[in-house]
């Protein structure tokens, strides 16, 4: 035969009793001092039978308008031990026991937000972030996302919540109002931020993907208008040129950007390859029904072949193992037409 479910005072009794012997066994130093885990593992198991057992003295009462039996001494007694929960966070974090971290982290968010410790304030954002960058590494991208909102409100975390907060978005599209929803997030954050590169970088990651050529666009050109000096806008501004090709804007865009950093070897390969391309087209646009150019027209196409294979040179200069840029197959190509 079942015994009887004992009351929810009766629990909230046992409960407390449990947190006495805890309590005692933590201020009486019968921990070793090398022994961080039992210490850290008993602190714990105080802070959250403290939460349960607040639950069940709550359930206990027959005027909602009392006040809990344990509350107030467990909150004044507890309370100093919430900071090691936060200690004991970071030694599982350190010792690469996640699950145990994670768990721990999240114990401490629950404390800061019960009704047990409600007179003091406290710093959630440390514990809110460690439990998104936790739960990032697990791919659960919706626990991560939901804690770095936590993390985003404590300026000591904000950047790196930030950073979690739109990686997780991008790795949980799946339609089109994900989409629009993580541009306009990444967006807000690149103008709040403009000097952040992440967020730079994301968006361009994301409008370079099929059907934003117009958004990549008027985004390159609305940059270089808000951040003039930045030598990475400048050089975006130029690639969106190149693929509209828009010859003489993108060299104007890239020389923008050898302005500000003059060892920008894509830039300078880049202006190559516009005027290989001013070359090949303005050929098209001269040559007859039966493919010849004029003498006079030829001398045209050559100039821009000669400013190709200028640019194209001088980044063989400095990226002679085309460590960075594919310059000799181009440059051998307009050398060959050039008859060098």
């Amino acid at each position: 035969m079942q015994g009887k479910e004992a009351s929810p005072r009766t629990t909230a009794k046992k409960l407390n009793k449990q947190i006495e012997i805890l309590l005692n066994k933590l201020e009486n130093g019968q921990h070793s001092t090398i022994d961080s885990a039992a210490y850290y593992n008993d602190v714990f198991q105080m802070l959250k039978t403290a939460l349960i057992c607040d639950f069940y003295d709550v359930q206990s009462l027959k005027n909602q308008q009392d006040t809990p039996s344990y509350r107030l001494k467990n909150g004044k007694h507890l309370n100093g031990y919430l900071e090691k929960l936060i200690d004991a966070g970071m030694y599982y974090y350190r010792h690469m026991q996640n699950e145990t971290a994670i768990n721990v982290f999240r114990l401490y968010l629950d404390c800061t937000e019960s009704a047990l410790f409600h007179e003091q304030k406290y710093i959630q954002g440390q514990a809110a972030y460690y439990v998104s960058l936790l739960a990032y590494g697990k791919k659960d991208y919706i626990t991560s996302e939901h804690f770095a909102d936590v993390a985003l409100k404590d300026i000591n975390y904000a950047k790196e919540a930030a950073e979690i907060k739109v990686n997780c978005m991008r790795m949980g599209l799946k339609n089109k109002v994900d989409s629009i929803q993580y541009l306009s997030v990444l967006s807000a954050l690149h103008r709040e931020k403009p000097e952040h590169e992440l967020y730079f970088k994301l968006l361009i990651e994301y409008l370079s993907s099929p059907g934003h050529k117009q958004l990549l666009k008027e985004f390159a050109t609305e940059e270089v208008r808000i951040r003039p000096n930045n030598k990475w806008v400048w050089a975006l501004k130029g690639e969106t040129d190149m693929k509209s090709q828009q010859w003489d804007d993108a060299i104007v865009s890239f020389n923008k950007t050898l302005a500000i950093d003059s060892t920008m070897i894509k830039a300078i390969y880049n202006i190559g390859l516009c005027y290989c391309s001013k070359a090949m087209y303005l050929r098209r646009e001269l040559e007859n029904d039966s493919g010849k150019v004029k003498r006079k027209d030829y001398k045209l196409i050559r100039e821009e072949l000669d400013h190709a294979a200028a640019w194209l040179e001088k980044a063989k200069r400095l990226d002679p193992n085309e460590d960075i840029v594919k310059w000799s197959f181009p440059l051998k190509k307009v050398k060959k037409v050039l008859g060098n």
